[in-house]
């Protein structure tokens, strides 16, 4: 009978818990979310052929290197 007693406590407890937590509890799933379609975006950008700079090379060190087929055109 107390095993019974006991496991309906940690029900409880864990009830409890999730209750006074729902609010983190959200926020993470929310921020986990957005990194998630963040990452996918970024690796769907690079499979397409999409590159990450802005197309600025003036400070960048591969300037030269990377955009030399729109300057020779």
């Amino acid at each position: 009978m107390s095993s019974s007693v006991e496991r309906l406590n940690g029900w409880i407890a864990m009830i409890a818990w999730f209750s006074e937590n729902g609010g983190t509890i959200a926020v993470l799933i929310l921020l986990v979310a957005i990194l998630v379609m963040a990452a996918r975006k970024i690796i769907n950008d690079r499979k397409s052929g999409k590159s990450g700079c802005g197309g600025c090379c003036c400070g960048c060190p591969m300037g030269g290197e990377c955009h030399n087929q729109h300057r020779s055109g």
